[in-house]
């Protein structure tokens, strides 16, 4: 009995095949070795490179004006308390602030939603101050010679209207206009 011999392409396409399979499991191995040597957060910076920024919680996004949306993430027990009766207590509080500071749209409701015992609350705040005053947190608006700086103490994602040039101790850059700010014993801070 003869033996049959190999065709050029048959041998071709079993040296692809091995290649494919190589780079296959290298890429496999690599990612593994980045998740388990802590290599989360330079996946999340080439995930957001392509995506934007993963955010999740609560956060403010800044204008180039000043003023601030805010957007709240909180658990909301439907059981318990219903959506109108939230909605009614956040227009109350709106309404008594901005009428006690005689400014009509100081503070704005812009969406309010309850979907799978998630509320998802999105408010505009005139300027910083008034999302301090508002809210009872410490924050500050204010123009330096690097550009604007904006320092605060509260566990937030913040995302500045242009590049941030310099952050402090305990943020994060997730992308170059996104932040994520940890509560410290002292204030944090960017610069945009």
């Amino acid at each position: 009995m003869k033996r049959r011999r190999k065709s050029k392409k048959q041998k071709l396409r079993r040296i692809q095949a091995y290649i494919a399979r190589t780079v296959f499991v290298l890429v496999i191995v690599a990612f593994v070795s980045l998740l388990f040597f802590g290599g989360r957060s330079l996946i999340r910076k080439v995930y957001s490179a392509f995506s934007g920024p993963v955010i999740s919680g609560n956060s403010i996004k800044i204008s180039k004006s000043g003023s601030i949306r805010e957007t709240v993430n909180e658990d909301f027990d439907t059981e318990n308390y219903s959506e109108s009766g939230l909605r009614e207590l956040i227009d109350e509080s709106i309404s008594d602030y901005n009428s006690k500071h005689s400014e009509e749209n100081a503070v704005k409701l812009s969406k309010l939603t309850i979907k799978n015992d998630k509320a998802i609350l999105v408010m505009e705040y005139k300027d910083a101050e008034v999302y301090s005053d508002f809210n009872n947190v410490p924050i500050s608006l204010s123009e330096s010679d690097d550009g604007t700086r904006l320092s605060l103490n509260m566990d937030i994602t913040v995302i500045a209207p242009s590049k941030i040039k310099d952050s402090s101790a305990g943020v994060e850059l997730l992308d170059d206009k996104t932040a994520l700010i940890s509560a410290g014993s002292k204030d944090s801070y960017i610069v945009y």
